[in-house]
């Protein structure tokens, strides 16, 4: 090989080089923006909506454009003929190309034709006519996405918060079905525990995975746990049990939750600490939060009994403030069997009768916090039957009035009604006329004067006929009255909040809405 070829082939590989990585980077920049783009849409989407393991997600794409862009970038390389023909365009005009094809030839012809290629790539600036250069606008592409997809990666929202949540729930799901499995197959090589022994506590093993896999966040899981800890607790204590199997059951138990049973401690203190702060709030809960307080099973029971001997005694008012005193209790503690027991006996506080199954449940929930606390018991998992259970209150309310009206027509009307409901009721008996009320509560002096709107033919006048008690009317020609009648204040107010409590019970609005509502009323008493 001459000292041209070797001269032409050199050159040819300085500027090959300079060409293809040029060409290289600018396609690598072009796959690269492609994938900015990819990743950013659920880097973005993070911020509205819980994306799980969304780092993940974003760097796997990363990676993955990355390489994809790498080797698009290298199989888009052009081969030597193309390359020397790319080099030959600026400013060679194909002496490169054909100097190549004559390489290892001696012929006159083509010795002419490379010393003619030699003396022009002698003055042939190669960084001056193959830059390394990546357009403008894809850089400032590049720099853009890059902004675009961390601000959406570091930008913390609600979603992020919810996305991080799922991300450590599905962690500790993950770690909490590897106990349990392992703990499964513990179990089947035991030899001391029978067939039946085994499938009895896999069978509950099986049924926490099921809870926990469906599980949504990592609370509900600690409650899985919860009720798995105290299944093996329960079953550690039966007394047909040996000790060596009770040792085992309990082993399976700390092995699975090693602090389960100082957590539910933990837990039920702070349970019994707040309803015995929350029903110290009102003056009717104050023995039951005494005994809270005291753990006084005995008190507990003695105190729910005076509850429930009381409860049809009290006003409307009074009952919605403990009725919602206890649904509030309820919302603040993590024992779902007590949850569930307030909530019931709060919903027959409001309608003036606990039946004795929800005093039961309460009680029961109650006593075995109290039991949780000491670390003495485990509440039992069985449930008994529910039996339905209704009451009718005894007290009666009436309404009762007596009048004449005329009009243009004759108009003479006279009726009666009655109400029979629970608790003290209020009187729905009279629209225009008195009601009649016990002797023996002390009445509100003030009364407002109540204008009758009806005309001529419409009976005007309801309400049962009581010769203590009368309205007159004065009917216009028309049949419209100008004068009414004078009612106390006290039994104006009591009519319209009863009627504003059915109404708001009534519709599906939320909770805080009807608290509004009703403690409007609560203040004009």
């Amino acid at each position: 090989m001459s000292s041209l070829d070797l001269k032409i082939i050199n050159f040819f590989k300085k500027a090959s080089k300079r060409l293809k990585l040029n060409l290289f980077l600018n396609d690598f920049v072009i796959g690269l923006i492609i994938t900015l783009i990819v990743s950013s849409i659920p880097s973005l989407m993070s911020l509205v909506v819980p994306i799980y393991k969304i780092k993940v997600i974003y760097i796997s794409i990363l990676l993955i454009g990355v390489c994809i862009s790498f080797i698009y970038s290298m199989i888009r390389l052009p081969n030597k003929e193309k390359q020397a023909l790319i080099i030959d365009s600026k400013g060679l005009d194909e002496r490169l190309s054909t100097a190549l094809e004559s390489i290892g030839k001696e012929k006159r012809v083509y010795s002419l034709q490379k010393e003619d290629t030699a003396r022009f790539i002698e003055s042939f600036n190669i960084k001056e006519k193959i830059p390394i250069i990546i357009e403008k606008k894809k850089v400032i592409m590049v720099i853009s996405l890059v902004v675009i997809s961390s601000l959406g990666m570091f930008i913390k929202t609600e979603a992020k918060t919810l996305a991080k949540e799922i991300e450590i729930t599905k962690k500790f799901e993950k770690e909490t079905l590897n106990k349990i499995e392992e703990q499964k197959k513990v179990i089947q090589k035991i030899d001391k525990l029978s067939e039946d022994e085994k499938k009895k506590i896999i069978e509950v093993l099986e049924k926490t995975e099921k809870e926990i896999t469906t599980a949504k966040t990592e609370k509900d899981i600690e409650k899985s746990l919860e009720r798995l800890d105290k299944k093996l607790e329960k079953e550690a204590k039966d007394p047909s049990l040996s000790k060596e199997k009770q040792e085992i059951l309990k082993n399976v138990q700390k092995d699975i939750s090693p602090k389960g049973k100082e957590e539910r401690k933990e837990k039920a203190n702070k349970d019994l600490n707040k309803l015995a702060d929350k029903f110290s709030e009102d003056k009717f809960m104050e023995d039951l939060s005494k005994q809270l307080a005291d753990k006084n099973k005995e008190g507990i029971d003695k105190a729910l009994k005076d509850i429930k001997s009381s409860v049809s005694s009290l006003g409307d008012l009074e009952k919605s403030q403990i009725s919602r005193s206890l649904k509030e209790a309820s919302l603040n503690i993590d024992d779902e069997d007590l949850k569930e027991a307030l909530r019931d006996i709060s919903k027959d506080v409001k309608e003036g009768n606990i039946s004795d199954e929800n005093e039961k449940k309460t009680s029961e929930a109650l006593k075995s916090l109290v039991d949780e606390t000491e670390g003495t018991a485990s509440k039992g998992d069985n449930k008994g039957e529910k039996k339905e259970q209704s009451g009718e209150g005894k007290e009666k309310g009436q309404g009762e009035d007596v009048g004449e009206g005329q009009g243009e027509g004759k108009s003479n009307g006279e009726g009666q009604g009655s109400e029979k409901g629970k608790g003290e009721g209020f009187n729905k008996g009279s629209k225009n006329g008195i009601n009649k009320t016990d002797t023996s509560t002390p009445l509100n002096k003030e009364e407002v004067f109540i204008p009758n709107r009806n005309e001529g033919n419409d009976e005007n006048l309801t309400g049962n006929k009581n010769n203590n008690s009368s309205s007159q009317t004065v009917d216009s020609d028309k049949g419209i009255e100008k004068r009414g009648e004078s009612i106390n204040y006290d039994k104006v107010i009591g009519d319209y909040t009863k009627e504003a409590y059915d109404s708001v019970n009534n519709l599906t609005i939320p909770e805080a809405l009807k608290d509004i509502i009703k403690s409007y009323f609560e203040g004009l008493q």
